[in-house]
Parts: structure tokens; C-alpha cells; sequence
């Protein structure tokens, strides 16, 4: 990390986590482009369905759910595992898949602003940890679509569409449209 001019090492791994209130949010201003493009993905919880809700009502009412809380991964485990991701291999027809995918985005009439290089690369990097998790030593386009929504839809500004700006969900749905426009090689 960098600050006026001063570098400092980070722990390695370094990991942000950030939460975003839809409303409510007094005092809190939106991320500039520019730094929603570094974090790479953006999951969106929703509300739990009624029997998710109940058990956390119960769990609550009982005790805190602090003592609960356990560690699931040590930074070791994680650097391993973020190793070995980095092994996978990306062909040269998968990359060019990827590099098509953020150009069609760039292009959409639907989105005003596309998928930048930096985008590229998380897309590339997540695809490669699908694979790994899917087994595999190796990327597929099916790992490409299946995180491209997650790893894309903060990065791209959607286009008004008959004066509405479509929400997380239009969002998606363009990118999803975009992926099945686009195709994937055949390995």
C-alpha cells in the first residue's frame, strides 16, 4: 500500500471485504468507478427465505452467536490454495474468449460503460479458481459464465432503457445475454 508516496507492505493474504447498504446509508457516498473496478467480485446476499430467518431469530435468542464463530481456513490453507489457482492453465482460445466478452461489453448499447482490462483480468482469475474447484486443471468457457456475472456487473454501467436504468438483476441479465452472444471456443 501506497500513501503519500510512503510504501508499506500488507500482510499477505490481504483481504477486503466491504458491505454496502442499499438505503439508509446517511453519510456514506458511492464508489467512483474507478475503485469498484479493484474489487474483484461483488455477491448480492438478498433477504433469507422464512426459514432461514426463523433460525437465525432462534440461534439469536439463545446466546450470541459470537462464541459460534470459528476459523474455517488458516492463511496458509489460503495461499495454497490461491498457489495452486494460479496453476491452472488458460489457453490462448480462452483468453481471447475473455478479451471478446469485455469488447462485446464495451459495445452493448445497453451499457455505457463496459468491462475494463482490469475486469479482464479478475474474470481470468476467478475462472481459474472455478476450475480448480471444479477439478480441473485447466479453464473451460462454462467457468468463464459461470462467475462472469459475479465478477462483472459492478464493473459495467448499465444504459437507461426506456428511461430506467436497470437494477443488479437487468444488470445481470444483460452480461448473462452478452456471454450466450458471444462464442465460446471449442475446446
Amino acid at each position: 500500500m501506497t500513501v503519500d508516496s510512503v510504501t508499506r507492505p500488507l500482510p499477505d493474504p490481504f483481504i477486503v471485504l466491504a458491505t454496502q447498504n442499499p438505503c439508509g446509508s446517511a453519510g456514506t457516498q458511492n464508489l467512483p468507478e474507478s475503485q469498484l473496478d479493484r474489487f474483484m467480485i461483488r455477491l448480492t446476499m438478498g433477504y433469507p427465505d422464512p426459514e432461514d430467518e426463523a433460525a437465525i431469530l432462534k440461534a439469536k435468542s439463545q446466546k450470541s452467536s459470537l462464541p459460534q464463530v470459528r476459523t474455517v481456513m488458516t492463511a496458509e490453507h489460503l495461499k495454497l490454495l490461491r498457489n495452486a489457482a494460479d496453476g491452472v492453465f488458460v489457453s490462448d482460445e480462452i483468453f481471447d474468449y475473455i478479451a471478446r466478452l469485455s469488447a462485446a461489453t464495451r459495445n452493448d448499447p445497453r451499457l455505457e460503460l463496459g468491462v475494463s482490462p482490469r475486469g479482464s483480468l479478475a474474470v481470468t482469475a476467478m475462472a481459474k479458481s472455478s476450475a480448480m474447484f471444479s477439478g480441473r486443471n485447466y479453464v473451460i468457457p462454462k467457468d468463464i459464465e459461470n462467475i462472469y456475472g459475479d465478477v462483472c456487473a459492478h464493473r459495467v454501467i448499465p444504459a437507461r432503457i426506456k428511461g430506467k436504468v436497470p437494477d443488479d438483476s437487468g444488470v445481470r441479465d444483460i452480461l448473462e445475454s452478452i456471454c450466450g452472444s458471444v462464442a465460446a471456443p471449442k475446446l
